[in-house]
């Protein structure tokens, strides 16, 4: 059960932030990389796990997990409920490199804006860095 009030704070509100993110560029993530954000988006830790291999590492803004049960533990405590737009997806190297914006629950606006290295292997994500740009 989901009860909404409209909050306005500095020009950002409720509707903002539910149609924040609908215009994202998911259709260009790889499946791994789309495993998360799908995952992401419906706070499915179940799911969430699965996208990653069981040797993955993290770091997120100097936040740093290993294993998928640590990944889970810090999407559950700073992702979920929040929502992101995907901007742009390319490759460097051997990284999977996603510009977007995450918005948590709760705040009047977006998180400034995030760049995010995935390395995959095997279908799953082996590798995980973050950054504000």
């Amino acid at each position: 059960l989901f009860v909404g009030v409209n909050i306005t704070i500095g020009g950002q509100g409720e509707n903002d932030f539910h149609q924040f993110g609908k215009d994202s560029r998911l259709e260009d993530l790889s499946s791994p990389v789309r495993c998360f954000f799908d995952a992401a988006a419906q706070n499915d830790s179940k799911v969430l796990v699965t996208c990653f291999s069981d040797e993955v590492t993290g770091n997120i803004a100097g936040m740093r997990f290993k294993g998928p049960e640590e990944v889970a533990a810090f999407a559950e405590r700073d992702i979920w409920g929040g929502k992101y737009k995907v901007e742009k997806v390319f490759k460097q190297q051997d990284k999977e490199v996603v510009h977007c914006l995450f918005w948590p629950l709760g705040w009047s606006s977006p998180e400034p804006p995030i760049e995010y290295q995935f390395k995959t292997k095997n279908g799953q994500i082996v590798s995980w860095y973050g950054k504000y740009r």
